[in-house]
């Protein structure tokens, strides 16, 4: 958690030692929190305390290449076309949104080197959101060998065809962490050492093979 920083005074643009702090914070942790941000713009008719749209850009924005990357649908009550707005009520926005553990981005080439969420009407009792940090599930795999497999892995997304390893050393923090959408993985592809230059296709999401590995093991099966 960062304290004392007014992220609305500054319109949510940090200076630039300090951006890069905030980044490399957000490599090592996979995650940072702000709370109690913003005044009250009434943006959409929504009363309360959070940064508007635009500050929220402009947050987004001081992290990696320093510009915005919005794939996804655009609700009405949407405050601009870079805000993906989600709500349990449809009619302030989308619901039923990535309900399987994933990373966001997946069905990208160039995936997403940030992600800010913006909470603006939080649940009364306990959310279902969860984070996990995927460089310390990498960690936690059961045996050195399931990690040298997964090196070798790659999964393709069904929704989009994009190819991204299932273990990579993170770009900043140079920590091996693994890169998974259990909702849009079409298919694994492994590449075997025994055999120069050949590779297993294995189906997965929305194919009828239930293997998720050439073998015919899925990762409940690895020792």
């Amino acid at each position: 958690e960062i304290k004392g920083l007014d992220l609305a005074s500054c319109g949510g643009k940090l200076e630039g030692d300090l951006a890069g702090a905030v980044e490399l914070l957000m490599a090592i942790h996979g995650f940072v929190l702000f709370r109690n941000q913003g005044h009250e713009p009434n943006e959409s008719g929504v009363s309360g305390q959070y940064l508007s749209a635009e500050q929220q850009c402009a947050l987004s924005e001081n992290f990696g290449a320093g510009k915005l990357h919005s794939t996804h649908g655009v609700h009405p009550e949407a405050p601009c076309r870079d805000i993906f707005r989600l709500s349990n009520d449809p009619n302030h926005g989308f619901n039923s949104v990535g309900p399987e553990w994933h990373n966001d981005g997946s069905f990208c080439r160039e995936v997403f080197g940030h992600v800010v969420y913006h909470v603006i009407k939080a649940p009364s009792g306990a959310g279902d959101t969860q984070f996990a940090h995927l460089g310390i599930a990498y960690d936690k795999l059961p045996s050195a060998g399931v990690q040298a497999r997964l090196k070798r892995c790659a999964s393709v997304n069904s929704n989009g065809g994009a190819v991204h390893p299932v273990a990579s050393a993170h770009a900043l923090s140079g920590r091996t962490s693994l890169y998974l959408h259990f909702g849009m993985t079409g298919a694994i592809l492994e590449t075997l050492d025994a055999v120069p230059h050949s590779t297993h296709v294995a189906s997965g999401a929305g194919v009828s093979a239930p293997s998720l590995f050439g073998d015919g093991t899925t990762p409940a099966d690895l020792p």
